[in-house]
Order: structure tokens, then C-alpha cells, then sequence
């Protein structure tokens, strides 16, 4: 997974985190205030507000006099925030934290890694779900802080879970570094959790017969597909048989592209 989406969700979530006030404008984004907080560690090397940041990397003419600030690793503003995240939250990402999932009703297990690149690349950095019986398979890191965080600390077989996964991952991808991992417990009954996988199933039947072509999103990205006609429009499904409600990843993405370009599409399932 390219390194440039999992900066700017991090960047938009810990700037929020820290009071700042971060919006986008278009293609790129504008951070209207950075918190003391931030700029104290790094003195001037980083600033009160950015007018104009984006983080793609832009290929081509940039159609502005003054084209905006990429926020990569290595930037300053990057530096600082990494920084106030792990001094707030270090000890929790290193434990491992208990997250619940409303839509699975069976437990499974988050981890990221990251595998550092040649010196002209930047580094890899994916997000895995891991079961015991299951192999692992790619989910969107927006996952974090849009499932709830559990009340009750892990017993002793949801710990020994959540290392069985990390020495799997270890195993099979031994350059890579475990940087985050999550223990999350499906709450929801079964018949909650099939309603689900019910309705993503029905809305990618209804636009195949609508000769749509569906990109299936990552697992927890915001949508479930994407279709592209003269506009990119991005598909959610959900189930009536329970209330559903929004994720933060959801929200983000209907209100990143607008609501004439994100559809929710409800099934009696």
C-alpha cells in the first residue's frame, strides 16, 4: 500500500487529536492552526498554519502560483505530530490495544507493518486482519479509530492471539517491523454480521447488472465500492436489521468527496 493515503489519515486524525484545525480545499488541504503543543519541539521548523498541503506527490503542471506543501515523511509537521502521538499514546500501541467491531461477530486480530525502503523510496507500510484459521488479508488502517475501543483489558487467550499474529506476521515477512497491534473482538451476534456481509454482497450484484465496473474498497476504508463513470461515485451498503450507524472512516469519506459522490444504499436483508 502506497504510504501517501496512511499519511494523510493520520495527519487529518492527530491534528483534530491535538485541537489544531485542518479542511480540505479541493485537492489539496489547508491546516488553519497548529497547536503550541506541536510547534514547541521543533521551534520555527514548523509553522503557525499551512495555507496549501497535499500529500501526493504531483506529477505534471500544478494549476496554482503557489503549489501546496507536501507533508511526507520528514516534514517537520509529520516529525512533530509522530512525536506527540507516541508520547500520549506509545504505551498503548506497544501493549497492544482492545478494540470491538459491531459488524463481525467473530474475533480477529490488527496488525500494521512497516518495511523500511531504499534510501530514494519511501517506506511500505500495510495493514493486516488475521485470524487463527484464517490467512491474513489487506484492511484499511482507518480500522483504529473508527471501531470502539473495548472497556475490558484482553484475557490471557486474546493476548496469546495477538502474539500468535505477530510471530505469523514475523515469520513470513521478516524485514518487516510490527509498528501497531489490535486485538478486536466481534460483538455483533451472527445474524448481525451476515446482514452485513449480506448487503455489500447485493449492492456489488445490483451494480454488476447495472454493468458498473466495481473496485471493491479495502475492509474498513469508508466505502465498500467505487465506481467510475465522468465522476468517481463511492458505494456504502448497509443492512435495516439493525440501526446503523456511521463509522468515522464513513463520515470522513462522505464529507472528503461530497454527497453527490458518496451513495448509501439500504437492503432488507
Amino acid at each position: 500500500m502506497r504510504a501517501a493515503p496512511i499519511v494523510r489519515d493520520f495527519t487529518v486524525r492527530a491534528v483534530a487529536r491535538f485541537h489544531g484545525d485542518i479542511s480540505s480545499r479541493g485537492t489539496a488541504w489547508r491546516i488553519g492552526h497548529v497547536p503550541a503543543r506541536l510547534r514547541d519541539g521543533l521551534g520555527s521548523a514548523v509553522k503557525h498554519r499551512y495555507d496549501s498541503v497535499s500529500f501526493e506527490r504531483a506529477e505534471g503542471p500544478i494549476p496554482s502560483v503557489v503549489p501546496p506543501e507536501l507533508i511526507s515523511p520528514g516534514h517537520p509537521l509529520l516529525a512533530a505530530l509522530v512525536g506527540a502521538v507516541t508520547q500520549e499514546c506509545g504505551a498503548a500501541l506497544t501493549r497492544g490495544i482492545v478494540l470491538g467491531d459491531d459488524r463481525e461477530s467473530d474475533d480477529y486480530v490488527l496488525l500494521t507493518l512497516l518495511t523500511e525502503g531504499p534510501a530514494e523510496r519511501a517506506a511500505s507500510v500495510e495493514t493486516l486482519a488475521m485470524r487463527a484459521e484464517d490467512g491474513p488479508w489487506p484492511v484499511s488502517p482507518a480500522l483504529y479509530t473508527s471501531l470502539q475501543a473495548e472497556a475490558s483489558p484482553a484475557c490471557e487467550a486474546e493476548v496469546a492471539a495477538a502474539q500468535h499474529a505477530v510471530a505469523t506476521a514475523q515469520r513470513e515477512t521478516p524485514d518487516a517491523h510490527v509498528a501497531v497491534v489490535a486485538y478486536v473482538r466481534g460483538t455483533a451476534d451472527p445474524d448481525t454480521a451476515e446482514a452485513w456481509r449480506t448487503a455489500r454482497r447485493r449492492l456489488e450484484e445490483e451494480l454488476a447488472a447495472a454493468s458498473a465496473s466495481a473496485v471493491p474498497a479495502l475492509p474498513g476504508q469508508g466505502w465498500d465500492f467505487m465506481t467510475a463513470d465522468r465522476e468517481s461515485t463511492f458505494w456504502l451498503a448497509t443492512p435495516t436489521v439493525r440501526l446503523a450507524s456511521r463509522r468515522r472512516s464513513e463520515t470522513q469519506a462522505a464529507a472528503n468527496v461530497g454527497p453527490a459522490r458518496f451513495a448509501i444504499r439500504t437492503f432488507d436483508t
